[in-house]
């Protein structure tokens, strides 16, 4: 990877690996989980991870979903958090359940994500959109 490409991904993503990308948004939300200390344990956790998943060949289609499961493993193993038994409900949304709408869409960012990697789009281009949207519906845009 040229060090123009990295510079730009790291403007979006917390990590970038040999394989694994850490967009800034999944990172907030698994830093808030950890605490005070949670970048350190976070940015080391990443590091092995992606020499695993380098080690193992392993595709990350949708990092969200990939990475959401072993945080709470991890995270039980560490003993960092008490993490709910179940991966499912480990994200819950509002109202402690699982939020159908949220399933949905969820369903649809998936299904969009694979057409627009179809399309052409690198993956760093596509985590970018979604970046800039998710920004941009909560109002934190510039």
């Amino acid at each position: 990877m040229s060090p123009t490409r990295y510079a730009k991904l790291r403007e979006s993503h917390a990590f970038v690996g040999a394989r694994l990308r850490i967009p800034n948004v999944l990172h907030d939300e698994l830093r808030t989980k950890l605490g005070t200390d949670g970048e350190t344990k976070l940015q080391a956790w990443y590091l092995v991870l992606d020499a695993d998943i380098e080690a193992s060949g392993e595709a990350v289609p949708d990092v969200f979903v990939f990475l959401r499961p072993r945080f709470v493993a991890w995270c039980q193993a560490q003993g960092l958090v008490k993490a709910p038994a179940s991966p499912a409900t480990a994200f819950p949304s509002k109202g402690g359940g699982r939020d159908m709408a949220a399933v949905d869409e969820a369903l649809r960012t998936r299904i969009r994500r694979a057409e627009m990697c179809e399309a052409g789009m690198d993956p760093a281009e596509v985590e970018a959109v979604f970046e800039r949207e998710y920004l941009e519906r909560k109002g934190l845009t510039q």
